[in-house]
């Protein structure tokens, strides 16, 4: 039997919503960037010409689900897509614990959704649910986490990755002041933010990297991070005479510390200054009782030596009419020659 939902859609993260929201997410699992407070930063910050709505879905009057979506514009393609690019590394419908959805019931909600608003396919990146509509997901990435108690492989990483970089800390710490702040003050944020954004962009272009801070949105996105909860964002920094060198801001929400935006100034990277920071965090994780540092989504190799529990991450693209389909195949065709480059780099290795 089909179920009946009552479908509300808000067009703004307002207060009614807020309120909502957060009662919602104390009868959840769900990730930081499905939180009221990460999702209403985000769209404070990083709209610039999309259509952002959030879909609510009742079943008998009980709030069981929230949708945060937008639609963003590429050429000539209205493309359907979560909240949170490029900054969501896990994406997810914010859904309550008693409650499930069939593929079914998100297929009707889709329906819905589709006659309320234009858009031409819908793709869903960083989707973390095996099970949400699953017979047209496809595995597109993978995230790794490093699980910290209870687990001697934790031992095995945290020991040789100390062993590895105990040399270069001792050899900097006889010729100069090595100092690392894991709690800096606001004046020290502040400086740490410029640093990072200074040296990533410099990395991105180095490397041929997308710049995201090229764009104005996405570098006040970095900027204004300090504006956060306190309790829910992480800044630390490495100082060689008084000089930063290596610098992370990430996130904290209930037992996991997320460990975002590394970076370090290419001069020093003989001495792995992002090594002997990322060591200390280990360290700050432990001592803090966390459960997981979370090294998020990507194919960096760092990432595999640093971790010990890795999970698949899905996308999802479904088309609606003749563009969204020349779209889904564009995307298709692109993701076939990534795997490709990836599996002959790996071959050839």
């Amino acid at each position: 039997m089909k179920r009946k939902f009552e479908i509300v859609f808000f067009d703004k993260l307002n207060i009614e919503l807020e309120k909502l929201w957060i009662e919602l997410e104390k009868e959840t699992n769900i990730g930081f960037f499905q939180t009221c407070v990460w999702q209403k930063y985000w769209s404070n910050q990083c709209l610039n010409n999309k259509t952002i709505f959030f879909v609510c879905i009742f079943e008998d009057k009980k709030l069981i689900a929230i949708l945060p979506l937008n639609i963003k514009k590429i050429l000539f393609v209205k493309v359907l897509n979560w909240n949170g690019f490029p900054f969501s590394d896990y994406n997810s419908p914010i859904i309550r614990n008693s409650f499930s959805l069939s593929n079914n019931d998100y297929r009707s909600i889709f329906l819905e959704i589709k006659k309320n608003f234009s858009f031409d396919v819908i793709h869903l990146i960083n989707n973390i649910d095996p099970f949400f509509l699953n017979n047209r997901n496809f595995k597109n990435n993978k995230s790794y986490r490093l699980k910290i108690f209870d687990d001697q492989s934790y031992h095995l990483i945290f020991n040789k990755l100390r062993k590895k970089i105990f040399y270069e800390e001792n050899k900097l710490k006889k010729k100069h002041k090595l100092e690392i702040l894991l709690d800096p003050n606001k004046e020290q944020k502040k400086q740490i933010t410029e640093f990072f954004i200074l040296q990533k962009y410099h990395q991105l272009e180095r490397t041929g990297g997308w710049n995201y801070l090229k764009y104005d949105n996405y570098k006040s996105y970095i900027s204004n991070l300090i504006k956060l909860d306190k309790n829910s964002i992480s800044y630390s920094m490495l100082k060689l005479d008084n000089k930063i060198i290596a610098c992370h801001i990430g996130y904290i929400y209930k037992n996991t510390f997320f460990y975002i935006f590394p970076v370090y100034n290419e001069s020093f990277k003989k001495f792995s200054p992002g090594n002997i920071l990322f060591l200390k965090l280990i360290e700050y994780c432990k001592e803090k009782k966390f459960d997981y540092l979370d090294l998020t989504i990507g194919d960096e190799n760092y990432k595999k030596r640093l971790s010990n529990i890795n999970d698949n991450i899905y996308e999802i693209i479904e088309s609606f009419n003749l563009v969204g389909l020349i779209y889904h195949i564009f995307i298709k065709i692109k993701f076939s020659i990534k795997n490709i480059f990836y599996l002959l780099k790996k071959y050839f290795k």
